[in-house]
């Protein structure tokens, strides 16, 4: 005799103790059909080999891996590596807030002073903090006048006397500081350098430790791997085909070349939230304050992030990309909810997946 098994199934009565699905379940159910386009195990054209998406909220926090590291490898995690690219800005902003909170410098500050012969000036604006915080700096996204002689990698072996060459006339400003908006990694970069300046640290990466990773407890996060880390980095590709690491010269090094976990990334937005000390409370005050137009309807621009508006709720997001790598981070701190999406992939459009999965978090 034959029975529709399906029709027995859906008659068949639910125990009283049957657990209903967990927040994650249910998000791992809608996560998975909105990820499949954006990897293939295989390493297609156009796409990664894995996903990776942390989320926080009230009621869940947890990391989701799609996929494979690189072809034949394993399925990736919360402790899997990714270059962030310009989600390193984020960290860049973190830090001019904190040095705001703290009186060491003022927005309205011009930069004239951390360079030899000056900053570039036009209609006769002098570049300030707040121009280079807020892509609206006047200088072009790249140094035109540097050629770094490494494919995909304009950044490069970029040295202080490149940049000091940049600043004393080989880097024209596209037009008077603070009069629009235009992105310029150039500018990030300059940014994070006058930022190490002022502090006296040695690097970049040795300024974003003190400040923000060792108060954090984020071991996870650097420029430079270290041996034990290095077996954990997912690899880049790009039209299918493996992609060079990203490489940018120290000076410029604010503007994309921090590597991390999803699970350190998730750690270092749910601080917006929930700040481990009074000091980076203050610090993300100054980076979520609006304070100038985005160019975009409706977007304004933080310190290095974008605030927007998504469902009545005031968002910050900022997306990086690299030769290998895409990412994109969302999050709010009223309610407080925090996404991270990272993938081994080039160029891969991250936004609506991302934004769909925050406002996805207030149902679960």
């Amino acid at each position: 005799m034959n029975l529709d098994s399906s029709r027995l199934a859906a008659e068949k009565p639910q125990a009283k103790n049957e657990e209903k699905p967990s927040p994650a379940s249910k998000l791992d159910a809608w996560l998975t059909p909105q990820v499949a386009p954006l990897f293939d195990v295989a390493g297609a054209p156009g796409k990664g080999t894995c996903v990776v998406i942390g989320v926080a909220a009230p009621k869940l926090r947890h990391v989701f891996g799609y996929g494979v590291t690189q072809v034949g490898g394993a399925k990736p995690d919360g402790t899997t590596i990714f270059e962030l690219g310009s989600v390193t800005k984020v960290y860049t902003g973190v830090l001019l807030g904190l040095a705001l909170a703290s009186g060491d410098l003022a927005l309205d500050a011009t930069i004239d002073a951390y360079f030899p012969k000056g900053a570039p000036k036009k209609d006769g604006k002098s570049i300030t903090l707040l121009d280079l915080a807020t892509h609206h700096s006047g200088l072009p996204d790249y140094d035109p006048g540097y050629s770094s002689g490494v494919p995909q990698a304009p950044g490069a072996n970029y040295s202080e006397q490149d940049l000091f060459t940049c600043m004393a006339g080989g880097c024209p400003l596209e037009f008077a500081p603070g009069a629009r908006a235009q992105y310029s990694n150039l500018g990030s970069g300059v940014l994070g350098y006058i930022l190490c300046k002022k502090a006296s640290a040695a690097s970049f990466e040795s300024l974003v430790s003190q400040k923000i990773l060792t108060p954090l407890e984020l071991s996870d996060t650097r420029i430079a791997l270290s041996d034990a880390l290095q077996p954990r980095c997912a690899l880049g590709y790009a039209n299918g085909r493996p992609a060079p690491s990203i490489r940018i010269g120290e000076p410029l090094a604010g503007s994309g070349a921090l590597r991390a976990t999803a699970l350190d990334v998730l750690s270092f937005l749910e601080s917006s939230f929930q700040a481990s000390s009074p000091e980076l409370k203050a610090a993300w005050q100054q980076v979520l304050e609006p304070r100038r137009p985005m160019g975009i309807a409706n977007a304004q621009l933080g310190l290095q992030v974008a605030v927007e508006q998504l469902d009545g709720v005031t968002v910050y997001s900022k997306s990086g990309g690299t030769p290998g790598f895409s990412s994109y981070v969302v999050f709010s701190t009223s309610p407080p909810a925090a996404v991270v999406v990272l993938t081994n992939g080039k160029g891969l459009k991250l936004k609506p997946l991302a934004t769909a999965a925050l406002s996805k978090l207030e149902s679960l």
